[in-house]
């Protein structure tokens, strides 16, 4: 697997299509906010609106345009002229807006790494005529699905990554996980704690495998991701945790040794930590559609 689908895989982004709808003039969709670790998306199919978001000024979006509301904002969404008594933007269609809906979810707060990497809003203006074809068909699919199983997942990641490239095509600045696939210096580590998140890894051993000096090493990594290499392996760790957990393995402790930890009880005390419940409790509430 490629760096981004390792990523995918220990934090896994569900997703489904909600809504697909034609506005007219007046007509006007309102989202309250969502719940934590819920991003809202909407593409414009056809003809242009406008998205209003809570706190922030109304954005013109015109066809193959997309919006990810990453943190989950209320807001609302209207054609061009029905919003804020404000007329459409120069070059943008009349035309009614025909927009796809939908949300990407993680399992559990503490699994969203890849949607906290992200910025509030994420827009993806209209890109190349095929990749738009590929994305209005990946959401097509996905609202012929129910949300789970292998084949929601599987078109949910691929989504999730064909968005990912056209928003990182647009130079646009990510933080975290994010930040650390896309900077080529620190690339190496990353796919070094991923490879084995629970085998050791020094800093010396990362900086190594990067070709950088520890002190450098050190300071690229703080300001591409935000947190020390110890505190990103950590959350690598924890993913894999959860992902066996959900699996169903039935030894903690075999799951406490997979992922770096001599004694089940340091391992219950770290995974609590991080995700603010135990590991036992955890396993028993987690949703069957994020198994």
């Amino acid at each position: 697997m490629n760096t981004l689908s390792q990523l995918l895989y220990l934090h896994p982004v569900h997703s489904a299509l909600d809504t697909r709808c034609a506005l007219g003039a007046r007509a006007r969709l309102e989202r309250p906010a969502e719940a934590g670790g819920v991003a809202p998306y909407h593409l414009v199919a056809a003809g242009s609106a406008q998205i209003h978001i809570a706190g922030e000024p109304p954005i013109c979006l015109g066809a193959g345009d997309l919006v990810v509301l990453a943190r989950g904002q209320a807001h609302a969404i209207a054609a061009c002229d029905d919003m804020a008594g404000q007329s459409a933007a120069p070059g943008l269609s009349a035309t009614p807006p025909e927009i796809l809906c939908g949300q990407f979810r993680s399992g559990h707060a503490a699994s969203s790494a890849l949607l906290c990497a992200l910025p509030a809003i994420v827009l993806i203006r209209a890109s190349s005529p095929r990749r738009l074809a590929d994305i209005t068909a990946l959401m097509r699919m996905l609202g012929e699905q129910d949300g789970s199983g292998a084949t929601a997942r599987h078109l949910a990641s691929a989504l999730f990554s064909m968005l990912l490239d056209a928003w990182l095509e647009q130079g646009s600045h990510v933080t975290g996980l994010l930040a650390l696939m896309a900077e080529p210096k620190l690339r190496p580590a990353l796919q070094k704690m991923l490879a084995h998140p629970g085998a050791d890894c020094s800093i010396d051993q990362m900086a190594a495998a990067c070709h950088l000096s520890r002190s450098t090493f050190l300071r690229i990594f703080r300001h591409a991701s935000g947190d020390a290499p110890a505190e990103v392996l950590l959350g690598l760790r924890m993913a894999e945790a959860r992902l066996r957990l959900a699996r169903g393995e039935r030894s903690i402790g075999r799951i406490a040794e997979a992922v770096g930890y001599q004694s089940e009880s340091a391992f219950n005390k770290a995974f609590k930590r991080h995700t603010g419940i135990a590991p036992g409790k955890y396993r028993r509430d987690l949703p069957h559609a994020f198994r």
